[in-house]
């Protein structure tokens, strides 16, 4: 039972007093393309237990084009039967708070970290297509400009969503 109580009283309060860490608030920023962000903590001894919230900003256009070729027998030549081009522009705003811990042990320390990605997405699709005669006239032309709707966004925002665990170690001076 006495070894018991002392092996305790060791982990608990020897150890912690011998690793080579401070009291106090500490703070981190990040900025760049395409993520920045912010944590606080507390240093407590040892363990310095923190959170905080990155801010990730993406876009991108995507561009397609296809154009149909056919053999008219009567007339005995190719022509050009329909032709189709789009635009697709979209954004994400990810929203990822984190928490997470490190433990010191004289300059070194171990960490893990918990995030969560909340995504905010949006986008439109524009474009026309054009069927042709053989004869090289136009028969017909529709135009069209789609924004996201509910259940495209719900299936990017699936997509986007996680949950990431880091673990790591490092040294600061």
């Amino acid at each position: 039972m006495k070894k018991n109580v002392f092996l305790i009283f060791l982990v608990l309060f020897i150890i912690p007093t011998l690793l080579c860490a401070k009291s106090g608030i500490t703070a981190s920023f990040k900025t760049g393309f395409p993520l920045s962000g912010t944590s606080f903590g507390l240093k407590l001894g040892p363990l310095n237990p923190y959170g905080g919230l990155d801010i990730a900003r993406v876009s991108g256009s995507f561009e397609s084009s296809r154009t149909d070729w056919r053999y008219d027998r009567s007339e005995n030549k190719l022509y050009k039967s329909y032709e189709r081009s789009s635009t697709f522009d979209g954004s994400a705003l990810l929203f990822i708070p984190h928490a997470g811990l490190k433990f010191y042990f004289w300059k070194t320390y171990l960490l893990g970290d918990l995030s969560l990605c909340i995504p905010s997405v949006d986008g439109k699709e524009k474009g026309k297509r054009i069927y042709y005669n053989p004869d090289g006239t136009i028969d017909d032309i529709a135009k069209w400009e789609y924004k996201l709707d509910k259940e495209d966004k719900k299936r990017i925002n699936d997509a986007l969503n996680f949950v990431g665990l880091t673990l790591g170690f490092g040294i600061e001076f």
